[in-house]
């Protein structure tokens, strides 16, 4: 039986192994280390690594959930309460400010994903840095277990980079009650993901966040560029662009003045399959399960170290969906079988070539 206790121990290990046979005659770059914490007087926990658990945990959030759902396009934040439950026992409660957030999903959502904002001076209090905004990923559709299921398909997304990558973001899974203040005895009990704020990640990675658009090129890492744009084809997720900055941070690192790509949001990649996904506009899909590459143009001889990364990763990758027990069986073997053909062309110099050429304009 597999825990997510047993994800959570091994994952940050198997993100550092060494790659010293991707990189043949090369030591293993900064691109694969661990992130290292700036040096500075903030506290090195923030409100995230007080929430984080080796397995699921849980919240409650307590405000006017029928003024959130009316205002969700408002732009307008609402009071509430975070509390934070350990082992069924209260441990605290913090006041915070709630809003809903994103832009697709925030229109076709039945509960639209959130953005939540605690006041800094609150965190302080309370020994924890201020980065002070987390995002929460709601169930998104009314229909209870399909969309418990696409929640846990991207959240299975989030932490299948994890594992090739420690420049990513963390994610908690978490069981949330929603005390509606509106109508007292009618909560609501879903499944929900945490995502770490994105300015401490880039603290965590020694750079800053940059929304700078048309970054070119020859400003990226273009290993680390080439990670993403790889493990984006994996999923096959079209809706992302570094240009626009579009689903995927840009961190400018300090120390040599790169850009670095960190992705998110991946609902309408062919890997959760949500019955909202469209596909990419002029690149040649049929549907969202047509991978196609979209990174910056490059060569397969150039690609070849992450092709051998990837395959190095693919048991690492295919076992920790196996043993993803919170998915239906099902979703895991349909999962499972769609990454299998990922890697069994990556395997193939002719299959590996057509799937990673621009895409058709």
């Amino acid at each position: 039986m597999f825990h997510l206790a047993s994800a959570k121990i091994t994952f940050w290990a198997s993100a550092l192994v060494s790659l010293s046979s991707m990189l043949s005659a090369q030591q293993p770059d900064s691109l694969f280390a661990r992130p290292q914490i700036v040096a500075d007087t903030l506290p090195l926990n923030g409100i995230f690594d007080l929430i984080s658990e080796k397995d699921m945990a849980g919240i409650r959030l307590t405000a006017d959930i029928d003024a959130l759902i009316e205002k969700c396009k408002q732009d307008e934040y609402l009071p509430g309460l975070f509390t934070w439950k350990k082992s069924r026992k209260v441990a605290w409660s913090i006041p915070v400010k709630i809003k809903c957030r994103g832009k697709f999903r925030l229109m076709k959502c039945d509960f639209p994903p959130l953005k939540l904002k605690f006041k800094k001076n609150d965190l302080a209090a309370r020994g924890l840095n201020d980065y002070n905004e987390l995002k929460l990923v709601t169930q998104c559709l009314d229909e209870k277990q399909a969309s418990r299921e696409l929640l846990l398909r991207e959240y299975l997304v989030y932490r299948l980079y994890n594992l090739l990558t420690p420049h990513s973001l963390r994610v908690q899974l978490v069981n949330v009650i929603y005390e509606n203040t509106a109508q007292r005895g009618k909560n609501i009990k879903q499944l929900g993901i945490l995502i770490e704020d994105p300015q401490e990640l880039a603290h965590r990675m020694g750079g800053e966040i940059s929304d700078e658009m048309g970054t070119p090129v020859d400003s990226l890492h273009r290993k680390q560029e080439m990670l993403v744009s790889m493990f984006q084809c994996m999923i096959s997720n079209a809706d992302w662009d570094y240009v626009m900055c579009r689903n995927v941070e840009l961190i400018k690192m300090k120390d040599d003045g790169k850009v670095m790509l960190v992705p998110y949001d991946f609902d309408f990649s062919g890997l959760v399959a949500a019955p909202y996904a469209r596909i990419g506009s002029g690149l040649g899909q049929k549907n969202v399960r047509d991978r196609v590459y979209l990174g910056a143009c490059t060569s397969l001889d150039d690609l070849r170290p992450i092709i051998q990364y990837f395959l190095s990763k693919e048991d690492d990758l295919l076992g920790f969906v196996d043993q993803f027990d919170e998915l239906s069986t099902e979703s895991k073997e349909d999962i499972h079988n769609f990454l299998q053909s990922f890697f069994t062309n990556l395997k193939d110099d002719a299959k590996a070539a057509g799937m990673l050429a621009p895409p058709a304009k």
